[in-house]
């Protein structure tokens, strides 16, 4: 049921959902920079931590590329926060995976456009041996951009314990998303 998954993410603060200006595709996620504004929910359904390889897709128009942003932020059930987050500007312009065990920092690329671009972060597993290999892969539209090992020596989980969407769980506005998401 479509109506029932575009809700799974409730609006917070000043976040919206808006049509595409010349694009047939739907809604996208909207964001002002605006402190507490963000998609979020607060618990998800316990057991669903995601383990292992995993990976995230998503359209990004980021207006301020300096700025340090979250755009995914993920919780485990005991509260943890950072597992993983998908971060930009805390190292400079550049795209990178963070998590508790580490981040990709100096790996990930630079993106200062503010256009459209689609994004994938792949994270394959940690140097604990979970997933299928000891590495991560950032694509940016369509072109493996950062790929390194080692970067993670505990598992990076999407955990029960919330998901934040265009700013933190906790919805810090020094981290809020300046621009639109889109699936």
């Amino acid at each position: 049921n479509p109506a029932v998954v575009q809700d799974a993410l409730t609006p917070r603060g000043e976040a919206t959902r808006v049509a595409h200006s010349n694009l047939p595709l739907g809604n996208a996620a909207s964001f002002n920079g605006a402190d507490g504004s963000r998609f979020f929910t607060a618990n998800l359904s316990l057991g669903t931590d995601v383990r292992g390889a995993w990976a995230v897709e998503f359209w990004l128009r980021n207006q301020n590329t300096a700025k340090p942003t979250y755009f995914l932020e993920g919780g485990t059930a005991a509260g943890v926060l950072n597992s993983p987050g998908l971060i930009q500007g805390y190292n400079g312009p550049r795209l990178e995976m963070f998590g508790g065990s580490g981040r990709t920092g100096a790996d990930g690329p630079s993106l200062t456009d503010p256009g459209w671009h689609h994004l994938l972060f792949g994270y394959l597993g940690s140097a604990a041996g979970d997933g299928a290999a000891n590495r991560h892969d950032i694509y940016l539209d369509g072109v493996r951009v950062s790929s390194q090992t080692g970067d993670f020596s505990t598992p990076l989980v999407f955990g029960a314990g919330g998901l934040g969407v265009g700013g933190t769980l906790l919805g810090s506005g020094m981290s809020v998303l300046s621009g639109q998401m889109d699936e």
